[in-house]
């Protein structure tokens, strides 16, 4: 018998005891019978029997079993909470350890398992195995062969004693022969640092040769580049002179240019200014006439634009009061025809991706693990379907949720299907139409209640409807 703690698909963490027998058939093999029972001490109880084959891999002939093993189980898991009950095949495999406690048939077992509807678990059992008559001459003859084997051990001793003696005599010959042949090596190495010294001394005589005939050179290249610099230089000032005095000449000859074209500019200027006045006296006279025609179009203008602002600012107004009074009663409709309180529709809700809209926050039951609409789910529908009537051009987002139970992608498909099975039903009934629905599968990111009780997890098991708004 035994302690064990689970995590099933279902209820979560569970604990609980277990009992087993078991019957060794060959050397390394063993069947048996468990039964187990687990709970989660908040809702779950879950019954366990089955049956399991057992191997130990490092078993003896002879002797009892003990060791690593590894066991495949199947049966069936009975699983009930306060308002449900399921029954399920049980399949998985284990991975224990079986020590065994002196010789009077005790032993433990720590163990862990993986399978299902248990995901993993672990624990520790105890128990007795009563001896059989083999066990007990393969007891006596294990004694017999350790004392034959203290036997050998000693003459091996005294053969090794001999040779490591031996080894001794010939480790010290190498040891001398090795000394021998180091000292060589140290003359050789010793001559051969001699040479490479002179020849190091040779090099460094010939690079600093080389890098005064190198500085030598260095200093010529200089002294050409400043001679080439300074005939360049002069060059540059001679024809920069050049340039100076072409430029003064031709600022000489525009300048005389310059008084002339201004003399005639002048004269025609003069003349253009007298022609100029007498073409300003027509020209104001006739603005002043035009003046007077514009001003009195003008006045009737504005009058007639004041007229036409009052009128289109009555019109917008008269348009605003009946767009909010439309709104108004759709939203009213909503909540009449849903049966929904007013507090739990939204007056603005913001999807992810920035998009607003009111939800028709109504809770559609699920069966647990699957996409089948619960009871009463028709009939929850039907209503939320007269109240999309009410908004034939705007989209609806349909969300899936799910309680928090298996794999996230798991989750993220049941709650697809979920949106899908209520959006199927809308269409069905002709409440909206395919190009107007948009799905979303959110999984166990928006929780209602706590996924730890019955009821939590019932209420997080549903759909969301939202109507956007401007769309």
């Amino acid at each position: 018998m035994g302690l064990e703690a689970n995590w099933y698909s279902v209820e979560g963490m569970a604990f609980g005891p277990g009992l087993a027998g078991e019957y060794r058939f060959s050397p390394a093999l063993a069947a048996g019978v468990s039964l187990g029972f687990f709970y989660d001490f908040t809702d779950y109880s879950t019954f366990e029997p089955g049956a399991f084959l057992r191997w130990y891999p490092l078993a003896k002939t002879a002797g009892p079993l003990s060791g690593l093993f590894a066991q495949g189980m199947g049966g069936a898991a009975f699983m009930w909470g306060s308002d449900d009950m399921k029954t399920m095949l049980m399949g998985g495999l284990e991975l224990g350890l079986r020590l065994n406690l002196g010789k009077g048939g005790w032993y433990v077992e720590p163990r862990i398992r993986g399978g299902y509807p248990f995901i993993a678990g672990a624990g520790v059992a105890a128990g007795w195995r009563p001896k059989k008559n083999e066990e007990l001459k393969a007891a006596r003859q294990e004694a017999k062969a350790k004392r034959q084997a203290e036997i050998v051990q000693r003459q091996e001793a005294a053969q090794e004693a001999a040779q490591q003696e031996a080894e001794a005599k010939r480790q010290a010959e190498a040891q001398r022969q090795e000394a021998a042949r180091q000292e060589t090596a140290r003359q050789e190495a010793a001559r051969q640092e001699a040479a490479r010294q002179e020849a190091e001394t040779k090099r460094q005589t010939e690079a600093q040769r080389q890098e005064t005939a190198r500085q030598e050179a260095e200093t010529k290249r200089q002294a050409e580049i400043v001679q080439q610099t300074e005939a360049q230089r002069q060059e540059a000032a001679r024809q920069e002179a050049q340039r100076q005095e072409t430029a003064r000449q031709e600022a000489a000859r525009q300048e005389a240019q310059r008084q002339e074209t201004t003399r005639q500019e002048a004269a025609r200027q003069e003349a253009a200014r007298q022609i100029a006045a007498r073409q300003e006296a027509a020209r104001q006279e006739a603005e002043r006439q035009q003046a007077e025609a514009e001003r009195q179009v003008e006045t009737q203008r504005q009058a007639e634009a004041q007229r036409q602002a009052e009128a289109q600012r009555q019109a917008e107004a008269q348009r605003q009061a009946e767009a909010q009074r439309q709104e108004a009663a759709r939203r009213e409709a909503a909540r009449h025809v849903a049966g929904v309180p007013s507090e739990d529709i939204a007056e603005s809700v913001a999807l992810a991706d920035g998009r607003r809209g009111f939800a028709l926050r109504i809770t559609v039951p699920f069966v647990a693990d699957l996409s089948s609409l619960g009871p009463g789910a028709a009939g929850r529908l039907r209503e939320i379907g007269e109240t999309l009537k009410g908004f034939p051009d705007s989209r609806v987002v349909i969300q899936g949720h799910t309680a928090l139970a298996g794999t996230p992608g798991a989750r993220a498909q049941l709650s697809r299907e979920r949106a899908e099975a209520a959006a199927d039903f809308l269409i069905a009934g002709e409440y909206v139409r395919r190009d107007q629905i948009e799905l979303q599968a959110l999984g166990a990111e928006q929780p209602l209640d706590s996924n730890m009780t019955y009821a939590g997890r019932e209420k997080n098991r549903r759909v969301t409807i939202i109507i956007l708004q401007g769309e």
